[in-house]
């Protein structure tokens, strides 16, 4: 259990992760508490939970698997008065499980004698006269064992002792710094002693001496002690110690008091590549800590380390420890573990080691190949179960293709293969198709009143990979799991929180049973961010994950039963259930009947990325924004997880590159030109206007590349086609481009090609450059248009190098004027400008060209 700001309290265990079990407005709690929210579990039945809020809550079954059968009760009423007082403090006693001591946030101070009894029942007495005259807070309270009726508090800079549950004190006079005393914690062990946490380190009291000594070796200078607790040790060779949280400093531990000890280093076992599941020999990282420090060890070797089904070998030395070579036998589990005592510390105390946790690896056999034709290249109408897209397949009441600002009663699968729709028959319940839903780019509009489109039958297996491009429209989601819920049997969930910045991926089992992944924050729900789930499901085991942009956060507590591995359900958009409709916009979705490995989610969401300009941090490896239509890519993270052919749904497909690496990555995308043929600058031959570009991390070597004929052979009529490719951002006068003939394969042409690592490239006939250029032949475009805040200007068939531009009004009044920075594409902040009818002008060498725009 953990605690969090106002009054919010998280759950993990088996299945569970970082699950909120108290809020305002959860579970039928309707209050807050303080920034650090006090709370106690029972030591005879770890059910049975106290929460301190405004008042105190009391939870008999805290620990039930399903959260909404968690029931909170109330057990005191206005403790302090009717005041907005959060409490400080709950402590259950240490040896009377009906009895609770609280404060609040000011000097009150209560104790309950009875606190299992009936909600009605309960009473508490007011201790608060009872202190010194002080307007301090009690901070802190501690019982010990086996004394029945001894308190201690720290109160007012100070330690005091009750011997009669509270109803007098003594103070504990000695050498105590006058700063808050945070956090008490009595060792019943020897002869016994009090140790105290402050805002400038630990202090211990001596029963035998009767004084306080600083007890802070070793810690940071005027570190802040927040948590005390005694580890009560298992053996000689584990032996008891103190341990202290710290305000962000970290968590600390030492000998409890008398002579000092060592403490054993502990074996660490995990993975190197940070997955369980392995498809053929694996490296294992072994480390032996001592808290977080690394301890050299002697006398160990691979024979030391107990496995089954797989053998160990070439244990090698590291910086870390040692990397274990791992060879599985058959498929299903690989156990491995080190046991206690197989090695010895080099120096110090000489300490045999700890042993480590079983690590569960699970063989697996090599996934199959994923299709080239989905999303960024990666899936076929096999793998994948829907797409949908915003700028395909949306259709009217009559079956008519709509236009922006209408209503959508269809929204169809035309890109998969599988003819999949989501339904709308009731025309006030249709979402709006609308032009610039997400930074630019088509999206169904969602008014959270009652709007939805639902697909009947999407066929779910046993796997699944799930992913939408969506957004709210205020910071927080106005309701629950409207990006897609399929809330059934074998079904899932993307989930975002009503009133939260937080998203959820859900996965449910074929007899309804819910895998619940950690909530994620998100910042902003009004952002166009990239949400999805990844789940695997063997035999043996399962793989969770949630994905938001390019966070991957793994989600190991997924223990659900069996998923159907053909099964079909229903899937809404914009609608969770009962009333929950989602306000806000998607523009993509599509689901996978498999997992996604690495490298295919790296490929996705450069697609994503270069799609609807959403920034995915370390797993976007293209940046080519003037070429963002139909990216594709292939890629490797390992000899198992890669994807070396992809096309997408454009008309290049590139595969078999001859070089590919571990972490290595080919991309392309183009400018949205037209599959036509043109004679433009910087050309005086033909070639299509379409220009891709092409982007790459590390050598990935030759391709095959392949364009699909789709007439290309007849745009040229005669003569040899061929692959024109350039190094750099553009086709340039400065820079003779490469050519390549494309052989006829029938329905493709193809070439075998070095490209670049950062280039582009297009169809055409042998290149012959010119030098002439024309303003009025470039194709020149300001969007949006009208405009708002940011206005866009692209260009196309020119050198830009010496352009100057200039934004006149209609009176001839210059708004603007400034040189071209370089590249195709410029965008100029006209948020300040007021509304009308304006003009960009270009010049170049005594040439001139005007595009006129408005400013809403």
């Amino acid at each position: 259990f953990s605690s969090s700001q106002y009054g919010r309290i998280y759950r993990t265990g088996p299945g569970i992760q970082s699950q909120t079990i108290v809020a305002n407005g959860t579970l039928g709690i309707n209050e807050g508490g303080a920034w650090s929210t006090p709370f106690t579990v029972s030591a005879e039945d770890s059910e049975t939970m106290y929460v301190g809020l405004l008042n105190v809550w009391r939870s008999m079954n805290v620990k039930h698997p399903v959260k909404d059968s968690i029931v909170w009760e109330k057990i005191s009423a206005e403790l302090g008065g009717n005041d907005a007082n959060t409490m400080r403090v709950v402590h259950r006693d240490s040896n009377n499980e009906n009895r609770l001591y609280a404060t609040e946030s000011t000097r009150k101070f209560f104790r309950c004698d009875n606190a299992l009894a009936d909600v009605d029942s309960v009473a508490w007495y007011d201790l608060s006269n009872n202190l010194p005259l002080s307007a301090q807070p009690v901070l802190a309270i501690e019982t010990v064992h086996g004394e029945d009726s001894t308190v201690y508090i720290s109160f007012n800079y100070k330690v005091w002792k009750s011997t009669d549950l509270g109803e007098d004190w003594t103070e504990m006079e000695g050498d105590l710094p006058a700063l808050p005393i945070n956090t008490l914690v009595y060792d019943t062990t020897g002869t016994g002693g009090l140790y105290a946490g402050t805002d400038m380190g630990v202090y211990y009291w001596s029963n035998s001496d009767s004084t306080w000594m600083d007890f802070s070796n070793g810690l940071p200078a005027t570190v802040r002690v927040t948590e005390l607790e005694l580890y009560p040790g298992t053996s000689v060779n584990d032996p008891q110690r103190l341990r202290a949280g710290t305000y962000g400093r970290g968590m600390w531990e030492t000998d409890s008091y008398g002579d000092p000890v060592g403490f054993p280093a502990i074996a660490f076992l995990e993975p190197s590549a940070g997955e369980t599941s392995i498809y053929g020999d694996a490296q294992v990282q072994l480390a032996f800590r001592r808290n977080l420090q690394a301890v050299e060890m002697a006398d160990l070797t691979a024979d030391d380390i107990a496995v089954t089904n797989a053998t160990v070998e070439n244990l090698v030395p590291n910086a870390s420890g040692y990397e274990v070579t791992v060879v599985p036998e058959e498929y299903g589990p690989v156990a491995l573990v080190v046991p206690d005592e197989i090695a010895v510390e080099v120096g110090g105390f000489e300490l045999p080691n700890l042993g480590s946790d079983t690590l569960l690896l699970v063989y697996h056999p090599v996934p199959l190949d994923f299709g080239p034709w989905g999303p960024g290249g990666v899936g076929n109408e096999d793998d994948l179960s829907i797409w949908l897209r915003a700028d395909h397949g949306t259709y009217g009441a009559s079956g008519e293709e709509v236009g922006y600002g209408e209503a959508v009663y269809e929204w169809r699968d035309v890109l998969s293969g599988n003819f999949s729709s989501a339904y709308q028959d009731n025309g006030e319940a249709a979402p709006l198709a609308t032009e610039d839903g997400l930074n630019g780019h088509p999206a169904l509009k969602f008014d959270g009143d009652n709007d939805c489109v639902v697909a009947p039958t999407v066929e779910m297996k046993r796997d699944i990979s799930a992913f939408s491009v969506a957004r709210g429209v205020e910071t927080a989601w106005n309701d629950h799991g409207w990006i897609a819920s399929a809330r059934h049997d074998n079904g899932f969930i993307l989930h975002p929180w009503k009133d939260q910045s937080s998203y959820q991926s859900v996965v449910i089992d074929q007899e309804g049973n819910y895998a619940e992944a950690t909530p994620l924050w998100i910042v902003d729900a009004s952002l166009p961010q990239f949400y999805g789930v990844i789940y695997g499901q063997s035999d043996w085991d399962q793989q969770f994950y949630t994905i938001v942009n390019d966070t991957r956060l793994p989600f190991p507590g997924s223990n659900i039963g069996l998923r159907d591995d053909a099964d079909f359900v229903e899937v809404r958009y914009g609608w969770d259930f009962d009333d929950r409709f989602g306000e806000g916009f998607i523009s993509e979705h599509f689901i996978y009947g498999r997992r996604l490995f690495e490298s295919h989610r790296t490929i996705v969401s450069n697609y994503i990325a270069a799609r609807y300009g959403i920034n995915l941090g370390n797993v976007q490896h293209y940046f080519r924004d003037q070429y963002p239509e139909d990216v594709a890519g292939i890629g490797r993270e390992s000899e198992w997880d890669q994807h070396l052919d992809a096309q997408g749904i454009g008309s290049v497909r590139i595969s078999d590159p001859s070089n590919l690496q571990d972490g290595e990555y080919f991309f392309w995308g183009h400018d949205g030109g037209s599959v036509e043929v043109v004679t433009a600058f910087p050309f005086q031959s033909e070639r299509l206007e379409r220009i891709w570009a092409c982007e790459a991390v590390g050598d990935v070597g030759t391709v095959n590349f392949r364009v699909q004929d789709a007439g290309v052979a007849e745009l040229f009529m005669s003569g040899s086609i061929g692959l024109i490719v350039a190094e750099g951002d553009e086709f340039s006068i400065l820079n003779q481009p490469d050519f390549y003939p494309l052989q006829n394969q029938g329905q493709y042409w193809s070439t075998e090609v070095d490209l670049p690592e950062h280039g582009v490239f297009t169809i055409g006939f042998a290149p012959v450059m010119r030098v002439d250029e024309s303003l009025a032949e470039a194709d020149w475009q300001v969007y949006p248009n009208p405009a708002n805040d940011l206005l866009n200007i692209s260009s196309r068939f020119i050198e830009t190098a010496g352009v100057q531009c200039s934004v006149v009004d209609l009176s001839g009044r210059v708004i603007a004027a400034w040189p071209w920075s370089g590249g195709q594409r410029m965008t100029v902040d006209v948020s300040a400008w007021p509304s009308g009818v304006y003009v960009v002008e270009f010049e170049k060498e005594g040439l001139r060209h005007a595009l006129p725009f408005m400013k809403q």
